[in-house]
């Protein structure tokens, strides 16, 4: 190999590193802001006798995303750090042991998607009301396309001209049939978000289990990369959904956690060819 090709090799590795940790550093920020939006929400939905399962449930998405930054490190360790130390083995099983703990963090997640749909279907009417204005006394919140808004006699006109009204779930939150409806199927793509990643993780986990016993090749690896790779192009389309409703953020989100792994990708690739085409070292 001539220094020449060695060197573009090189800048290609140091580019591909750089972007790769520009990604890890916008889903940090990205995790910032779904604290904060779990936190405008809850307090809208908590109150003071909420149990601390509806605490957890509330912040679902905060202990999801950490859960799945935290995984993100961990593959990146696994995939590019240790994936050659056989002789450092215990540092290879705690960084297991934390991606066991970040599954069940994300079990909890699809716990709380599927709680969130079936609290849904209840269709409880709000009895003896036509107009959202009559509930101005009644401190609740009406929620549209995810928004929450305080019922006043300032909003209350503004937000719904409907006759019948429903309570979501046990909150003291009301919506319209438009907008219950409309939450009911974001609650199923909510779902359905979540089914999906554990798949993509677990071909990612598939592929790591097979490289470290030097298999490159196999129905199972082809089987595991072509699902991650069509799962990625069922979750950009989640997140033109999300988008459709001008949640954009959500689609930037997704995007981008599809960049994240897309680089675990990456360097299990990159182990692949280490696997493939061994450096054998001479001795003079």
């Amino acid at each position: 190999m001539n220094l020449a090709k060695v060197s573009q090799q090189w800048d290609l590795h140091r580019a591909q590193q750089i972007l790769k940790w520009v990604v890890y550093a916008l889903l940090f920020i990205n995790f910032l802001f779904y604290i904060y939006e779990d936190t405008t929400r809850a307090a809208y939905t908590l109150t003071d006798q909420s149990t601390w399962t509806k605490w957890l449930a509330a912040f679902a998405t905060t202990i999801d995303e950490a859960a799945w930054f935290v995984l993100l490190a961990m593959f990146e360790l696994d995939t590019y750090i240790l994936e050659d130390e056989d002789e450092k083995a215990w540092k290879v099983w705690l960084v297991r042991g934390v991606r066991l703990l970040c599954y069940s963090m994300i079990l909890h997640t699809l716990y709380a998607a599927v709680n969130g749909m079936i609290d849904l279907q209840p269709t409880v009417p709000v009895e003896n009301v036509s107009s959202l204005c009559e509930l101005n006394e009644r401190d609740v919140s009406f929620v549209a396309n995810l928004y929450y808004t305080d019922v006043t006699p300032e909003t209350c006109a503004n937000l719904s001209d409907a006759s019948e009204f429903f309570w979501v779930r046990s909150d003291p939150v009301v919506s319209d049939a438009r907008y219950l409806a409309l939450e009911r199927s974001m609650a199923f793509v909510d779902l359905l978000e979540v089914l999906s990643w554990l798949i993509v993780i677990g071909a990612i986990e598939v592929m790591v289990f097979l490289q470290e016993r030097n298999v490159t090749t196999g129905f199972a690896l082809s089987l595991a990369t072509y699902s991650k790779n069509l799962l990625f192009a069922l979750l950009l389309s989640i997140g033109a959904y999300w988008a459709s409703w001008s949640h954009w953020v959500y689609l930037w989100d997704e995007f981008l956690w599809i960049c994240g792994f897309a680089a675990i990708g990456a360097n299990l690739s990159a182990w692949r060819e280490e696997i493939d085409n061994p450096i054998i070292e001479t001795t003079a």
